[in-house]
């Protein structure tokens, strides 16, 4: 009774850890790879990494620089800072162009800066539902994610851009074109921040 138990109990781990980990490769060009998947608990996510040719520091500096966010995060019409904790975690509140005639979305998300011992940075994020809630906007929950910026070398980073999300309402062919443009669009725009500094 005792192995029919462990059996079973394995083999609930495992077809709940290979339902997590079932990746579709959806874009690839040069060092930029985009992963897709549904997960379990019925969110929508992708998993997207490039390497730049700049520092664990410089890319961290562009991604801090809040200001440019409408100039390279996917469809960014808006971004300012809520409330800062501390230099690595705050609250930032963001406003995201939807095709007509959906209404624009916003959300509220929880940022936090942790520093691995391998010299790596890690970025979590997860969406908040009790700040601003009064607006003119449909807001956007459900959303985890994180970046992870990892060096190479003295001049070269792997960056790691992955966020799961719940279909908020849209449509299965607009989750999918996000799901594809927003990481491509993200690492593509951000190394012309990156660039710049």
């Amino acid at each position: 009774m005792r192995y029919l138990f462990l059996s079973l109990l394995f083999l609930v781990f495992s077809s709940h850890f290979f339902a997590q980990s079932q990746w579709k490769k959806a874009y690839e060009e040069d060092d930029l790879l985009i992963y897709t998947r549904s997960t379990s608990e019925g969110l929508f996510e992708f998993k997207a990494s490039t390497i730049y040719p700049h520092t664990v520091e410089k890319v961290l500096a562009a991604i801090r620089d809040f200001k440019s966010y409408p100039e390279w995060s996917y469809k960014t019409k808006e971004f300012r800072i809520l409330e800062r904790i501390n230099e690595d975690e705050h609250y930032a509140y963001s406003i995201v162009d939807f095709p007509f005639p959906m209404k624009d979305r916003d959300l509220v998300m929880l940022s936090k800066t942790s520093y691995l011992a391998d010299k790596s940075v890690f970025i979590q994020m997860k969406s908040v539902a009790d700040k601003m809630k009064e607006t003119d906007y449909v807001r956007m929950e459900g959303i985890k994610g994180f970046w992870k910026l990892i060096p190479l070398s003295d001049e070269q980073t792997k960056v790691i851009y992955q966020i799961a999300s719940d279909a908020n309402g849209m449509p299965n062919w607009l989750i999918e074109l996000f799901a594809l443009e927003a990481p491509k669009g993200n690492l593509k725009g951000l190394e012309k921040i990156v660039a710049r500094k």
